[in-house]
């Protein structure tokens, strides 16, 4: 139901976002952190990957996207309600971030965390009360009204070296995949249950290993690693003969040479559209 509340908050809202629209170009933006590293390149690839994760920071969220776009671009508009709006200035940076699906194990069905989907990097250019105006700096895909706000912080690189390193001495096995549906290969993202600590690290090469009755197991393709959590991992298909599904296993190379080298990311990626 439609309040009298609600509806004044609302045209407050309103009003507020016509405000910032008038006066934002006019204040100098302070200093913030920069997400120039992941624009670009494998560092983008790896940011816009995503991950599992059962806690998130919430800092805010998206309340409008200017003229309502289904797509954004750099440059664009979008408005955020700001939780704590007094520890933020102008050209701080967020990143926007959906939950898309609680993630459960294939074997034993525990909850293993929240499946995130990076949107992309804004950076605020103006502040009316508890409402700011901030310019995209980098869209991974479509950032519309209700997303979640974070601070921006960039990747953490891992480093350890995969070749000093011993086995690791369990297997595991694929839990969940970016893009549900169609056919999983190269150059997907698929997240395995191994992580940090497990002694798993960025750049690491696992195999993917396909289980059939009555046949011995066989190697069918392997996992570039690109970022770790505490107990999982999020990796980049990097090679593979069959289509991957949840549950296959993964153990970790042997042989950690070098990895097929991750695509880069030269343009927006504009993947699609997930419902949670």
């Amino acid at each position: 139901m439609i309040t009298r509340t609600s509806m004044k908050r609302a045209q407050w809202i309103v009003g507020v976002i016509c405000l910032l629209e008038l006066t934002g170009s006019g204040r100098a933006p302070a200093a913030g952190l920069s997400p120039e590293d992941v624009r670009f390149g494998p560092a983008a690839l790896t940011f816009s990957a995503g991950f599992i994760r059962a806690d998130m920071p919430q800092e805010g969220m998206v309340v409008r996207a200017r003229d309502d776009r289904r797509l954004n671009g750099p440059a664009d508009l979008v408005y955020l309600h700001l939780s704590h709006p007094s520890e933020v200035s102008p050209g701080d940076t967020f990143t926007v971030y959906r939950s898309i699906r609680k993630v459960f194990h294939p074997t034993g069905g525990d909850y293993v965390g929240d499946l995130i989907s990076i949107r992309g990097v804004v950076r605020v250019t103006s502040i009316a009360r508890d409402i700011a105006a901030a310019k995209i700096v980098r869209a991974y895909d479509a950032i519309t009204q209700g997303e979640v706000i974070m601070r921006f912080a960039s990747p953490v690189e891992d480093s350890g070296s995969g070749s000093a390193r011993s086995a690791l001495d369990h297997p595991g096995m694929v839990i969940d995949v970016q893009y549900q549906g169609g056919l999983i290969g190269q150059g997907n993202i698929a997240y395995v249950d191994l992580g940090r600590r497990d002694g798993l690290q960025a750049g690491d090469t696992l195999e993917l290993i396909r289980t059939s009755p009555g046949l011995p197991p066989r190697t069918i393709g392997e996992l570039q690693v690109l970022s770790v959590e505490d107990h999982t991992a999020t990796t980049l298909i990097a090679r593979t003969t069959e289509n991957i599904y949840r549950g296959d296993r993964v153990t970790f190379s042997k042989d950690q040479t070098a990895p097929t080298p991750a695509p880069s990311v030269e343009e927006p990626v504009q993947a699609p559209t997930q419902t949670p």
